[in-house]
C-alpha cells in the first residue's frame, strides 16, 4: 500500500518525537541528582580530610627533619632539634600561616588549620582547593613552639614521649575521649575562635557548647591513643642506631635537662638538653 505525504509526515512526526522523548530519559538519568551532587561533595570532603590528617601525622612524626636546619638552611645543634610528636600552631590571625608561638596562658591552642608553613615546605589543606578552610585546636604542650615554657631558645614543652604528660587537654570535646588534636569544618564565614574558646570551657551539656557543636560539627579527630601508637612506632623503628648514642650527648632521644628553667622531668643538669624526650628510657 502507497503511503500519503500525510501519513509519512505522521510517521516521521511520531520518530522524532520517540527519539527527543528517548534523548530526554537518558539525559535526565545521566544528570547527577541533588542527593548525588551532594553525596559526591562529601566524598570529596573525606578525601580531602583524610589527606589533612595524614600530613598531620607527617609533620608530627617527621619534626626532628623538618627542624633540623633554621629558615636558611643552616643546621642547629643537637640540643635544639625536637622530638617527633609535636603539632604547626594554629592560624589565629587568619594568614593562612602557622603562626607561632602559640598556646601561651592556655590548655588549648585555638585557630584555623594553617594551610601550610611555607618556610618547611610543607602543606596542610590542600593547595589546588583554596577554600578549604578548617577549624583547628590542639593541647598547649604539643604545638612546636609555646613560650609558656621558658627553654631558651626553642620555647616548647619537654620531654615529650608516650608516658609523658600521659594526658589530653581536649577531654570529652563533642563526645570525643582524650583528644590530643581536633580539627572541625567551619560552616561559614561566621566561624569564631573566641567563641570556640568559650564553648571548650563549658561542660558537654551548658547550652552554649551544644549550640556550637551544632553549627560546626567535628569532622576528624586525632586522639592520645592514636598519638602514642604513631610516636611509639616512629621511635623504635630507629631505636637500634639511637640506643648507641652516649646517654648524656645532647639530643631528642635522651633525657631532657634544663640548667636555665629546670622543672621536675627536666632538672638542673649539664649538660643542657632541653629539646630530649628521654625516649632513651622507654626503648633501650
Amino acid at each position: 500500500m502507497i503511503k500519503t505525504h500525510s501519513q509519512q509526515g505522521l510517521i516521521l512526526s511520531l520518530i522524532v518525537f520517540w527519539l527527543f522523548l528517548i534523548s530526554l530519559i537518558l539525559l535526565l538519568n545521566l544528570r547527577p541528582t541533588t542527593a548525588q551532587l551532594t553525596w559526591q561533595a562529601q566524598n570529596k570532603q573525606i578525601v580531602h580530610l583524610a589527606w589533612t590528617r595524614e600530613q598531620l601525622w607527617q609533620f608530627s612524626q617527621q619534626t626532628p627533619q623538618l627542624y633540623a636546619t633554621d629558615t636558611n638552611g643552616r643546621f642547629y645543634d643537637a640540643n635544639r632539634i625536637p622530638s617527633p610528636g609535636y603539632f604547626p600552631c594554629p592560624d589565629t590571625n587568619n594568614n593562612g600561616q602557622s603562626n607561632a608561638p602559640c598556646g601561651q596562658g592556655q590548655a588549648i591552642a585555638i585557630g584555623r588549620l594553617p594551610k601550610n608553613i611555607a618556610t618547611r615546605s610543607i602543606n596542610f589543606t590542600p593547595y589546588h582547593i583554596p577554600e578549604f578552610s578548617l577549624g583547628y585546636a590542639v593541647d598547649s604542650r604539643y604545638v612546636i613552639q609555646n613560650s609558656d615554657y621558658h627553654n631558651p631558645p626553642i620555647q616548647r614543652f619537654a620531654p615529650l614521649n608516650v608516658i609523658y604528660p600521659g594526658e589530653a587537654g581536649l577531654q570529652n570535646l563533642q563526645g570525643q575521649p582524650s583528644v590530643a588534636l581536633l580539627f572541625i569544618i567551619p560552616a561559614d564565614e561566621d566561624f569564631n575562635q573566641e567563641i570556640w574558646h568559650q564553648a571548650v570551657q563549658q561542660s558537654p551539656q551548658h547550652p552554649d557548647r551544644q549550640a556550637f557543636n551544632d553549627r560546626f560539627p567535628l569532622q576528624q579527630a586525632l586522639t592520645l591513643e592514636q598519638w602514642q601508637d604513631r610516636m611509639q612506632s616512629q621511635v623504635a623503628s630507629f631505636s637500634a642506631t639511637l640506643c648507641e648514642l652516649a646517654p648524656d650527648q645532647p639530643h631528642w632521644f635522651n633525657a631532657c635537662t634544663n640548667p636555665q628553667q629546670p622543672t621536675p622531668n627536666c632538672p638542673n643538669q649539664q649538660p643542657a638538653n632541653p629539646t630530649g624526650s628521654d625516649w632513651r628510657a622507654l626503648l633501650c
